[in-house]
């Protein structure tokens, strides 16, 4: 049986890529929306809090209350987790369907991706992707995060099944190197027909 484990961002929402220019980010708003800088969000949120956030050692909530006191805000934490969790939902369609297709022809899905707790559980319940695929495996729950050959070593693992039984679809180059020297299949997404036709699925 053949495993199909798709990233998230850059492939199943459209929003952080690792191709610049087809970013289309959540916080092209955020200053005018919530009065909120978006260079302290990634100058300092990003680069000191979110590291532990995403590794599962602080809660999204706790960094982001600690971000905001520091920088002076008197927005709350859960205001901003909200907005993001709203504007960071663009489902690509295409991707959908190539994940619904592939169940079809008896692959089993996934998800494997970098994401925290409580954006993990809004993925997987609240956008429904629980109802297409089998597992959501991601950096807070694993402890550790992409491209780190350790995470996709635990997949491997959870799913007990051979490396070679094992395709990653992933909009970055270096995610796709790590797992193809661990002898499983990688994908760069552009669009499902640069997938469905690979030899992976014959």
């Amino acid at each position: 049986m053949k495993h199909v484990l798709f990233d998230v961002d850059g492939v199943l929402i459209d929003g952080f890529n690792a191709d610049p220019s087809k970013r289309v980010l959540w916080t092209r708003d955020l200053e005018e929306d919530l009065g909120l800088s978006v260079d302290l969000l990634e100058e300092v949120f990003f680069q000191k809090f979110f590291p532990s956030i995403i590794l599962g050692k602080v809660s999204l909530e706790d960094g982001l209350s600690d971000f905001l006191t520091q920088i002076g805000s008197t927005l709350l934490a859960e205001d901003v987790i909200e907005y993001w969790l709203e504007k960071d939902s663009c489902i690509n369609e295409d991707a959908l369907s190539l994940a619904r297709n592939l169940l079809k022809k008896g692959c089993v899905v996934h998800i494997a991706t970098n994401q925290e707790h409580r954006r993990a559980k809004y993925l997987w319940e609240k956008l429904g992707f629980n109802k297409s695929f089998s597992n959501i495996f991601y950096a807070a729950d694993l402890g550790v995060a992409k491209p780190n050959v350790e995470f996709f070593e635990k997949v491997l693992f959870l799913l007990n099944v051979k490396a070679s039984d094992v395709c990653l679809i992933d909009d970055s180059p270096e995610n796709i190197c790590v797992v193809e020297k661990l002898g499983m299949t990688g994908i760069i997404f552009d669009t499902s027909d640069g997938v469905k036709d690979h030899p992976f699925f014959e």
